[in-house]
Order: structure tokens, then C-alpha cells, then sequence
């Protein structure tokens, strides 16, 4: 292959943790996987996209055949197809790489996205490390953690693999097993939004600065809730700078992040939108009561653009939603520990909210928080 890294490959398959191949064993893996793979790869490289959306559909075929194996055959099941777990593995992810420009086409995301869903549901676990509280993301012949780098803050998700940091565990973060299940979470959700590494700049920094929080009632990482709005704001727009800003957007108010560090790594218009959301709360962290201090939300909101709008709307969806799930433990109760305990008041605001949010009305996140607004504010029933 045109661009294949060897000495990536070599270098991975023998420094990698949970592998026990060791260097003699790589190079002779390598020989075989270039007998048996490269002029099969080459072919699909080089082929057109037509052509390559017609391979993406057998190879979709050939997936839920494996499945459908699997359940007959379990782990025997390679001998059956010729080859071993490691090598299989190795030159599906290398198919699923060469056919990502269908990813970019809307006539072919929803495919690219089916065959994905389904290679990582085949190939791929994620689970938590104790030795360190690290997560990992495994399959036969990668593993990938979260690190942070002295110049740049970045997730590890793809093939490239940062290997010089892999002896320093000053550049990783730490992150507890509550952490690592609600990335779990959030990576069956939508890995879609996992493919730039912009947003998974953002979703490591937010990291780094949530570990060891926790949500007010339900005492789940507080990183969880960040994610939630991210996902919901996907929803709302492709915008990349938006989704940054919107998995962001609680870091300077409840953190020590600092707006100029934010614009260093994620840019001006993300730091701006970020100071306005900051702003727009500022009156919470004072003595003015509850109710006026919402009012300056409602202002602020009044008079923001759409981008702001849209994370408002993930945000404050994010939040009844958690309402939503907590209810089921605490019922009524669930007002009591909020610094606020009157739920009228609660009502008058998000219906306020949702009044100003009325341009988004065709959205389904807009409808689901008008939903809930009905289910936990508005029914005289609960």
C-alpha cells in the first residue's frame, strides 16, 4: 500500500500492553499480512467512490455473516475463515479506514456509520485498567488511552498511537472506573462525532478538568453531563466550533480553566461563545435570589444568536433529562436538593426558556424538552 507505515505497525505490534508478540514474531506477522492483504487493500484504495460504496456494501454483508457465524462457531470461528483473530481484525479496521471518505457523503454517512457501529460491536470492548485508573479501548492488535500532551491536548482514538508517552504516567489522566463506564457510554452512543480530532481535543481537556467531580444528585461523573450536551447539540448542528463550545460549556464557570487558555487550544470564537454562557450565570454565584437571577439567563438569551440558542437547548435538555432519571429515586422529593426548592419556580423557568427557544421548535431536542417540561413541571399529576 502507497502510504502503509511499516514501522508503525512493527513498532505498535511489539510495544503494545496487552500484546505479548514480541519483535521476531511481529516482523513475520507483518510478511504474512503483506502476503495475504496488501494488493487485496491497494485495490480497494484505488478504486472510485461509486466503486467504493458497492464494497462498502458487501463488506456490511460480510460482517453480519461473521456474526451470524459467530453465534454457531465462537472463537473457532477463524479457522473457518482461513486466517486468525489478530490478522482478521487487523485487515477489517484497514478496509473500514480506506472506505471513511463515505463518511463525508451524505448518500453514504448513514452506511459508513452502520458498517462502523457493527466492527466495533464484533472487534472491539472498551474496559477499565486498575493498574492506574486508565481507560483503554482494546481489540486484538491496538490499544488506545487517554493522555494528555505537553503542547496539545488530544484523545487517542484511531491508529496513530502517541508511543512516547507510553513510559511517562505524568501524560496520562487518570480517571475513575465511574468515568471510564461513562465513556463507554458516550462511545456506543454517537461514534460518528468521535472521527475529528478537534472534538476530541475538547472532550480530553473537559476531562482532565471534570475528574473526580460529580453531578449534585445522582453522583455521577460530572464529565457525564458534558458529553450528554454535545450529543444533543450534534443533533442541532455540524458546526465543529459549536460542538466544542457545547462540550466546554461549563468549564470556566465550575473549574479553573482560564478563557485565554481556552482560546489558545479551541480559538476566539469558541472562547467567545464560552465567555457569553459564563456571563449569562455569572448573577447565580451571588446572593441575588434564585428567580432574578434567572432573569439574567432569560436576557442574555434573549438577545443570543442561534449558535448560543442551540447549546441553551442541549444544555437545559442535558439537565431535565437527569431530572428525568433521578426522578424514578427521589420522585417529588428531587426539588428539595436543588438550592431552589419551589418547582413553580422551576417551571415559570424553563418554559421561559423554551418560549425563546421557539426558532428550534422543529428539532426533536426541542420537543423532548418540551415534553419533559410537561411530564416533571407542568402535570398536576407528578
Amino acid at each position: 500500500m502507497g502510504n502503509f507505515n511499516t514501522e508503525l505497525l512493527l513498532k505498535h505490534l511489539t510495544n503494545i500492553k496487552t500484546n505479548p508478540i514480541r519483535e521476531e514474531q511481529t516482523k513475520a506477522f507483518y510478511d504474512n499480512l503483506k502476503d495475504k492483504y496488501f494488493s487485496k487493500l491497494d485495490k480497494i484504495k484505488s478504486s472510485s467512490l461509486n466503486e467504493k460504496e458497492l464494497i462498502a456494501k458487501e463488506f456490511l454483508e460480510k460482517l453480519k455473516q461473521f456474526k451470524e457465524d459467530y453465534k454457531t462457531f465462537k472463537e473457532n470461528i477463524y479457522k473457518h475463515y482461513d486466517t486468525n483473530k489478530t490478522e482478521l481484525i487487523w485487515y477489517y479496521s484497514e478496509i473500514l479506514n480506506i472506505l471513511h471518505p463515505l463518511s463525508e457523503k451524505r448518500n453514504t454517512n448513514e452506511l459508513y456509520i452502520e458498517i462502523n457501529n457493527l466492527y466495533k460491536d464484533l472487534f472491539v470492548k472498551y474496559y477499565y485498567n486498575d493498574l492506574g485508573n486508565r481507560i483503554y479501548e482494546v481489540s486484538s492488535i491496538s490499544v488506545y488511552y487517554i493522555t494528555l500532551n505537553d503542547t496539545e491536548w488530544q484523545i487517542d482514538i484511531g491508529k496513530d498511537i502517541e508511543y512516547e508517552l507510553k513510559e511517562d504516567p505524568d501524560k496520562y489522566i487518570e480517571i475513575t472506573r465511574d468515568e471510564a463506564e461513562t465513556f463507554e457510554n458516550f462511545f456506543m452512543q454517537d461514534l460518528n462525532i468521535w472521527y475529528t480530532s478537534s472534538i476530541r481535543q475538547a472532550v480530553t481537556y473537559a476531562t482532565f478538568y471534570y475528574q473526580g467531580m460529580k453531578r449534585k444528585i445522582s453522583g455521577k461523573p460530572y464529565i457525564s453531563h458534558a458529553l450528554e450536551t454535545l450529543l444533543i447539540t450534534s443533533t442541532l448542528t455540524g458546526d465543529e466550533s459549536v460542538l466544542i463550545t457545547s462540550v466546554l460549556h461549563g468549564l470556566i464557570k465550575n473549574t479553573n480553566v482560564d478563557i485565554i487558555e481556552v482560546k489558545k487550544y479551541f480559538g476566539l470564537d469558541v472562547a467567545k461563545r464560552l465567555l457569553y454562557l459564563t456571563q449569562m450565570e455569572d448573577n447565580l454565584d451571588n446572593d441575588k435570589e434564585w428567580s432574578e437571577a434567572k432573569k439574567n439567563i432569560l436576557y442574555k438569551l434573549d438577545n443570543a444568536c442561534i449558535d448560543i440558542k442551540i447549546i441553551i437547548l442541549s444544555n437545559e435538555l442535558s439537565k431535565l433529562r437527569e431530572i428525568d432519571r433521578d426522578f424514578q429515586v427521589y420522585k417529588d422529593n428531587i426539588w428539595q436538593h436543588f438550592s431552589e426548592t419551589d418547582k413553580k419556580k422551576h417551571r415559570w423557568y424553563h418554559e421561559e426558556v423554551l418560549r425563546r427557544l421557539y426558532e428550534l421548535r422543529v428539532s426533536r431536542a426541542y420537543e423532548e424538552y418540551q415534553k419533559l417540561i410537561y411530564i416533571h413541571l407542568t402535570n398536576i399529576f407528578n
